[in-house]
């Protein structure tokens, strides 16, 4: 077939044959000319095309219409519809007919018939009445073109929009539209609960009006490198309207409409994250949590394996984008494709798998950890058709938990974060919930709708919830929950209204905190215990210190004793050779030796000198004849000792030292000169 004809077009073919139309002659000669003429005009028609009688008969058919039908178009000649469409819908057409007639109007019809095929088909159908000379309608012609394509393409795009609506008005996290300016073009309701701005204000401002100053010049180089197609994560404070800052993490990716380039930003409020991150690293072990902005990735394959949809956020964990992989398989994303055989063998058991742990390879060649929800779906007949779920990456969570087991009290790492169980109600009373709230209370969905949003709550809490609903509060809250066979669990609620199908309704998300519950304790115990320790520690280091002192303080009088006595020993050493060998050894000098013996005193003499060196220093032999006491001082006053310190060196007064000093002067000759004492008695070494 040719080329579907625009409307345009089609207008242009009826008219013309509006025209013909008026033109038939009287003679049956001149008809059956006439005839011919139209046949071969309507079959030039790039579209399904006819003439019709007041009987809705056919007078002209051309060959797109029987092909069409199945069916030759002589074979249709003074034939009605129900020939090629059946009785039912040959007397809506006959209806359609009778009212052009009637109206003598063109009218544009836009309806779906059964194929020969048994095969659903949309036209657009233009029917106009036919007038002769004297303007006496003489039947219907018709063009009609197959819009079946296109009716998918606007029931596809209506359905895009439906669940774009409520991702984007549902999602908990902040989700920022900008443009090319920085200008914000669409935000949704998260985004005014965590700037405190309406949607109206944001949609005046623009991105550095949310930050200070020191992050713009960080806002500037990421902007220009999103928006050159690189995405990005970071993190930075927002301002709120209030003056206050709320330190939040970002993932950027640059997204394009109708051609347009946009900046899409999903924002998530991170200071409880922070807090929680700060009192990790005051600790002894300076526990390092690692809990990154996880995107969930939805995705959609084939039983095969052939990725059939899957979300953006996949390129955070596997370094693909979104089109590189559609038409892809998934075994091409798993590192052990064993994993996914076992995945698709429990799914098609069970009809779901939660909280599945695999291990996938990114395009860099790196191992990532991913937690996977897998749902089967499946037709009327039960028969499987594809597979749905959602993953997240978990190896930084798991790094976190490992460091965590090595702590001193053996902490349970905080678990990923489940998914939130989500309700949608009116007035209190649940009108739906996802597939979370079933497996979080034990609810199905039959059972959930028209229950009252508080009986899944304790009933010391419910009529906190009660006024919060009522009052349209929407920041988070913690409550008890209380679960279909009547265990508990604590948990956060956040809740917000929303405009769903022109009402007003509230969504209400909430999150399993128990297990960040238990952390908490457990840090607080192992804090308290380290806590406990260091005390004791410190008690224990105090006393041994004490100990060390005292023993510091009986070493020092044992030292000091030991250098008296060394000093006394050799000042009694080289007293002793003074005063009794060295006189001997002068009587022997002058008593006549031969050279032999003179050789032989001479190196007694040298020897003993050698000797006693150590102790006199090695003073000048002409300044020997001292006293002990005027040696010891002597000796002292080399070392540099003052008066007061020899005093308390020998157990002396200074007036005694002094009288010592003097002495000392006289006998090296310095009475009556201005030279140093000390500095003198070390010029006496050799």
């Amino acid at each position: 077939m040719a080329d579907k004809p625009t409307y345009e077009e089609l207008e242009l073919k009826i008219k013309k044959l509006e025209k013909e139309a008026k033109k038939l002659p009287k003679t049956e000669e001149e008809l059956k000319r006439k005839i011919t003429e139209l046949n071969s005009f309507i079959n030039n028609v790039p579209a399904m095309a006819w003439l019709k009688d007041t009987d809705s008969r056919f007078i002209a058919v051309n060959r797109e219409f029987g092909e069409a039908v199945g069916m030759s178009p002589e074979s249709l000649i003074n034939q009605t519809c129900e020939v090629c469409f059946g009785k039912e819908e040959a007397k809506k057409f006959r209806e359609d007919d009778q009212k052009v007639m009637k109206s003598t109007k063109r009218v544009i019809i836009k309806e779906k018939i059964t194929g020969p095929q048994k095969n659903e088909i949309w036209l657009e159908t233009i029917k106009s009445p036919i007038f002769d000379e004297s303007g006496k309608v003489l039947g219907t012609v018709g063009i009609a073109r197959d819009i079946t394509e296109h009716k998918k393409t606007e029931e596809g795009l209506r359905e895009s929009q439906y669940r774009y609506g409520l991702i984007f008005n549902g999602s908990r996290d902040a989700i920022f539209l900008t443009g090319a300016d920085a200008k914000f073009v669409d935000v949704n309701d998260a985004a005014t609960v965590l700037t405190g701005y309406s949607k109206s204000e944001l949609k005046r401002m623009s991105i550095p009006d949310l930050h200070e100053i020191v992050d713009l010049h960080a806002y500037e180089t990421y902007f220009e490198s999103i928006m050159a197609g690189k995405p990005a994560l970071s993190e930075a404070k927002i301002l709120k309207k209030d003056g206050t800052k709320v330190d939040t993490e970002f993932s950027n990716t640059k997204i394009a409409i109708s051609g347009i380039p946009f900046m899409l930003t999903v924002a998530r409020d991170i200071t409880e994250r922070k807090q929680t991150e700060e009192a990790l690293q005051e600790s002894e072990e300076k526990y390092r949590t690692i809990f990154e902005n996880i995107q969930d990735v939805y995705f959609e394959s084939g039983l095969d394996g052939v990725i059939i949809e899957i979300s953006p956020s996949i390129e955070s964990i596997s370094k693909y984008k979104r089109d590189e992989l559609i038409g892809k398989s998934v075994y091409d994303l798993y590192t052990n494709p064993d994993e996914r055989d076992e995945l698709v063998k429990v799914v098609l058991a069970k009809g779901r798998v939660s909280d599945l742990e695999i291990n996938l390879t990114d395009k860099d060649g790196f191992q990532k950890l991913c937690s996977i929800n897998t749902l089967l779906v499946v037709d009327e007949q039960r028969n499987p058709l594809k597979f749905v779920g959602s993953m997240r990456d978990i190896t930084e969570g798991k790094k976190a938990e490992d460091a965590l087991r090595n702590s001193e009290a053996r902490l349970q790492a905080l678990s990923d974060a489940s998914f939130e169980a989500i309700f949608l109600s009116d007035k209190g009373v649940c009108l739906d919930q996802n597939q979370a709230a079933e497996r979080m209370f034990g609810y199905t969905r039959a059972e959930a709708v028209g229950r009252h949003g508080t009986e899944w709550i304790v009933p010391e809490d419910r009529e906190q919830v009660k006024n919060n609903m009522l009052s349209g509060y929407e920041r988070p809250y913690e409550v008890t929950a209380l679960r279909k066979d009547s265990t508990t669990f604590s948990c956060e609620i956040q809740a917000r209204m929303i405009d769903y199908r022109g009402r007003p309704f509230r969504i209400t998300a909430l999150r399993d905190i128990s297990e960040r519950k238990q952390a908490e304790e457990a840090l607080q115990e192992a804090h308290d215990k380290l806590e406990q320790r260091v005390k004791e520690r410190t008690k224990e280091l105090e006393r041994k210190t004490r100990s060390l002192e005292e023993v510091n303080t009986a070493l020092n009088v044992m030292l000091k004793k030991r250098d008296e006595d060394k000093l006394m020993m050799e000042e009694k050493v080289l007293f002793n050779v003074k005063e009794l060998i060295d006189p001997l050894i002068e009587n022997l000098k002058n008593s006549g030796l031969d050279e032999n013996q003179t050789g032989y005193v001479d190196t007694l003499e040298t020897f003993l000198a050698e000797i006693v060196s150590p102790f006199s220093q090695t003073l000048h032999t002409k300044y020997l004849k001292l006293t002990l006491s005027e040696i010891r001082v002597a000796n002292l006053i080399k070392q540099g000792k003052t008066t007061k310190e020899i005093a308390g060196l020998l157990d002396s007064t200074p007036r005694a030292i002094e009288f010592h000093r003097q002495n000392l002067r006289k006998k090296l000759g310095l009475s009556s000169r201005k030279a140093n004492l000390g500095s003198h008695l070390l010029s006496l070494l050799k």
